[in-house]
């Protein structure tokens, strides 16, 4: 067994029990079975954690032979305090490294926003090999969405950072396929320096027989019901959605999560009664309640970057189920339209008209459609497939 050490740093680092970002445990995990030795060091808080991780400078846990050390960080409620939380993971995670991983040989540097810079350039300096995972294309995405002049400035800020990032990296691993081109044309990389490594499924794990009959499509119901299951914020166009599916009286619309635009979305249920806000649910609850579903919820906000990928967890966990998805976003790399999993849609006029086929479907239809996008996640979205190609580049 190759019991060599990598170390992982990210901001925010969750699990199964604790919370996002999973994409780290997946990873962490599977390298895990393979052989590796490893190591995260994350952000004691983060808000989207089940609960903070803080307990003294660093809280130790191991999780699935992970080993995480959690370092102290304050509680936020506004930007000012989220900035200040990240530039002390910066700081502390930079202290870790010198303490603890300075000798290691193989590091992951998780991005975004406020990539920890110092212990990059430690182990730079050490001659470690390094991997920068850009989980999210920063400061693109948010250029995009916002324009102010506090927005740009602090958008120049991490455009430099992220270029120096990259200079100062081995290897870069991108989540999305189209990506690939992007960093190639946008950045100068090599093809041959760039990984990709989708997210995805931990398959061996979730309980499910992918030959097993799909069940989650209920005759019974007396109407479709429609789920949403994730963070409440105006990116995911929740309340574009309720806005849409409010008159279609014979479809329901169920949503669970928590987020800014929790109260909001309370007096829309109010308002409208077939429309449902169930509070945010545990990650081991996600599962048994999707399968109570007919269709599925995927939205996002337009924006240039969504061209080159969707990479939603929520979006895995409704294709796992065997959910047909409303996929209401711009892109060329969507799984739902590329899979034939759901119904793509780019504007309002195109919602309406797939909520008026969701209705009137038949049923063994929107089975053969939940069919094709688990078959789809499985083929591309295997974390224990797609990480043999982040294996073959440690080398």
């Amino acid at each position: 067994m190759n019991k060599e050490q990598i170390v992982i740093y990210s901001h925010a680092a969750g699990s199964p029990e604790i919370g996002p970002n999973i994409r780290v445990y997946n990873i962490a995990k599977v390298l895990v079975q393979k052989g590796y030795d490893v190591s995260v060091v994350a952000s004691g808080y983060f808000h989207k954690y089940n609960e903070s991780q803080v307990s003294g400078f660093v809280n130790r846990r191991r999780i699935d032979n992970i080993d995480y050390a959690y370092l102290w960080n304050i509680r936020y409620n506004n930007r000012v305090f989220h900035l200040i939380n990240l530039f002390l993971y910066s700081l502390f995670s930079t202290i870790a490294a010198v303490v603890w991983y300075r000798k290691c040989k193989k590091v992951i540097i998780s991005n975004p926003p406020l990539v920890p810079l110092g212990p990059l350039l430690l182990h730079k300096i050490s001659g470690s090999q390094r991997f920068l995972d850009i989980r999210d294309q920063w400061p693109e995405i948010l250029t995009d969405l916002k324009d102010s002049l506090p927005v740009r400035v602090y958008s120049k800020i991490l455009s430099y950072k992220k270029k120096f990032l990259i200079r100062m990296s081995n290897k870069v691993i991108v989540v999305k396929e189209g990506e690939v081109d992007y960093m190639t044309y946008t950045y100068g990389l090599k093809r041959s320096d760039i990984i990709y490594l989708p997210n995805g499924i931990l398959f061996k794990n979730d309980g499910i027989n992918l030959t097993d009959e799909l069940g989650c499509i209920e005759e019974q119901n007396e109407k479709r019901r429609i789920v949403y299951i994730g963070s409440l914020n105006f990116y995911y166009k929740i309340i574009e959605f309720c806005d849409l599916v409010k008159d279609f009286l014979e479809l329901e619309f169920h949503i669970y999560g928590d987020g800014n635009q929790k109260n909001k979305i309370e007096e829309i249920t109010r308002v409208y009664s077939n429309i449902f806000y169930h509070g945010r649910i545990p990650p081991e609850e996600v599962g048994p309640v999707l399968s109570t579903y007919d269709v599925a919820y995927n939205g996002l906000q337009d924006s240039q970057m969504n061209r080159y990928g969707i990479s939603t967890n929520k979006l895995f966990d409704y294709l796992l189920r065997g959910l047909p998805v409303i996929s209401f976003c711009h892109s060329d790399y969507d799984p739902v339209r590329l899979s034939g999993g759901g119904f793509g849609a780019n504007d309002d006029e195109e919602v309406v008209e797939v909520l008026k086929r969701v209705q009137d479907m038949p049923i063994n239809e929107l089975k053969e459609m939940g069919r094709r996008g688990r078959d789809y996640l499985f083929t591309h979205h295997d974390f224990h497939k797609n990480i043999e190609t982040l294996i073959s580049h440690l080398s």
